[in-house]
């Protein structure tokens, strides 16, 4: 399992980028509908977004 892979690392497991992406949506699509996180939340990570 990979806790913080970097980009380039992710591209070396899929076929091309686009692909990388459309894993990456699914994935988060599951875990917001209650889908179990395979990872352990070592710290609390503040998300922010844009207005724009």
């Amino acid at each position: 399992m990979m806790v913080k892979p970097s980009i380039t690392e992710l591209l070396q497991k899929v076929d091309n980028p686009f692909e990388l992406v459309v894993a990456t949506a699914k994935r988060a699509r599951q875990i917001s509908k209650g889908d179990t996180v395979l990872t352990r939340k070592a710290r609390s990570i503040k998300c922010y977004t844009s207005s724009r």
